[in-house]
């Protein structure tokens, strides 16, 4: 191990535990979602599986989202983890009741398995950054005197969304409730709603940035004097900025998918694809700051 080099904090390590425990039960989903792409139906999980994988993953894992939930809840907040939280409780009791029952309706536990896993990633992520995230950012908020409220921001971002997607998933089942004249399945179209709803990419936007800003730190030599200078605070303008943008692009995804939901044209392939392409979309902005010269 390097000198400079930090060893993993035990939060680091425990979110890098369930990390792998969550990837290697979503692998599979992942190879059914690509089979699928290429025309192998052959390749399907039977359902059995597809349960039980879930099954794991979400008593398994799912408490950490759930407790980091009811954490903010005992406070009467709304935080990233409540909206996650719902988002997979929704996704998979609702594909198990399905699968219990025996419906002719889609199984969403591909997408739930997809939710867990980049949450954690982020949760690995943001415990990764912690500490080396922690030699700027104090530096420049002491030297400018600001204050950089970036759970702040997210957890308020998700409880504005939470309280909007609810309002829309009561109104769905209002409205095709009254349309089918059946309350009870259009709690079908509601639970959709959620689903479609739930950012999961949101959980990558604030340690993806911090990431890469702190490679950039590092290798601009940014605070090899110890003491901010302008370049340092030009650091936190465009980092603060591509938090922003990232959220923006997270939850713009899942708010795209929302009407489609609404009308009861979602499928886990949508669903599964919103996910992937707007985890995609905040990754590739974040690295977008490789590019970001500190002489400008």
């Amino acid at each position: 191990m390097r000198d400079n080099q930090k060893p993993l904090s035990p939060l680091s390590s425990f979110y890098f535990r369930y990390f792998l425990m969550a990837t290697f039960l979503t692998l599979p989903f992942l190879a059914q979602i690509f089979a699928r792409l290429f025309g192998k139906e052959v390749f399907d999980l039977p359902f059995p599986l597809q349960v039980g994988l879930s099954t794991v993953l979400q008593f398994g894992c799912g408490w950490i989202v759930y407790q980091s939930a009811f954490r903010s809840l005992r406070m009467g907040k709304l935080n990233l983890d409540c909206l996650i939280g719902l988002g997979i409780t929704i996704s998979y009791f609702y594909s198990l009741v399905v699968y219990l029952l025996n419906k002719a309706l889609p199984l969403f536990f591909e997408t739930h398995s997809l939710i867990l896993t980049l949450t954690l990633f982020g949760k690995w992520l943001e415990a990764f950054n912690e500490r080396q995230a922690s030699e700027w950012i104090p530096l420049i908020e002491t030297a400018e005197n600001l204050h950089i409220p970036l759970h702040r921001l997210i957890d308020q971002t998700a409880g504005s969304f939470t309280i909007a997607v609810l309002g829309i998933s009561l109104l769905t089942w209002l409205g095709w409730g009254w349309l089918i004249e059946d309350y009870v399945f259009a709690w079908v179209y509601a639970s959709d709603v959620i689903i479609a709803a739930c950012p999961a990419a949101a959980s990558l936007a604030i340690p993806i940035v911090l990431l890469v800003t702190t490679g950039l730190a590092e290798r601009d030599q940014i605070l090899s004097n110890k003491l901010p200078d302008i370049r340092a605070k030009a650091l936190f303008q465009v980092t603060m900025s591509k938090i922003r943008q990232s959220l923006l692009l997270a939850f713009a995804f899942n708010a795209l998918t929302i009407p489609i939901a609404v009308m009861g044209l979602l499928n886990p392939n949508i669903a599964f694809g919103t996910i992937a392409m707007s985890s995609i979309a905040v990754i590739a902005n974040a690295m977008l700051l490789y590019y970001w010269d500190p002489q400008k």
